[in-house]
């Protein structure tokens, strides 16, 4: 149930536009995680289908698997900054696949972090890449799917 209010929270924030831009007329399940170059970013079969984000004009409210997360942000077609992050309780079921997905979306998703946005799909999105500016390599991102 704390899942589908998540869900629902997520989805309305991101309907408070006037006119929506790409971005904001989908919800997205994140299904990599790209953190460290060694390890492989897919999300695991226990956590699938658990994460999901939802961009609003100046916003991004996401479900991690174990906790919402809200974010006031800079939101273009093709950047976001976020601006100040607040992260909700905990849901008493979070471990395995679940916790890790939700430990490297709260690790990333923080206050200050900027990402550039690519978009795939002919005439709209259908899949993005957020990589995390840095001065790394390896640059941090997460692959999300339109659902």
């Amino acid at each position: 149930m704390k899942r589908v209010v998540a869900l629902a929270s997520c989805v309305l924030l991101a309907g408070c536009a006037s006119q929506p831009g790409e971005l904001e007329e989908t919800t997205w399940e994140v299904v990599a995680v790209y953190v460290d170059p060694a390890t492989p970013g897919g999300v695991t079969p226990d956590a699938a289908g658990r994460a999901v984000l939802a961009f609003g004009p100046s916003s991004i409210a996401v479900q991690t698997g174990c906790a919402p997360l809200q974010a006031r942000a800079e939101v273009s077609s093709d950047f976001v900054r976020l601006v100040e992050v607040k992260e909700g309780p905990l849901i008493d079921a979070c471990q395995g696949g679940t916790r890790l997905l939700h430990n490297h979306l709260t690790s990333l998703l923080t206050e200050g972090s900027e990402f550039d946005i690519r978009s795939y799909g002919e005439d709209s999105p259908k899949e993005l890449v957020m990589t995390k500016r840095t001065d790394a390599v390896d640059k941090p991102a997460l692959r999300l799917v339109a659902q």
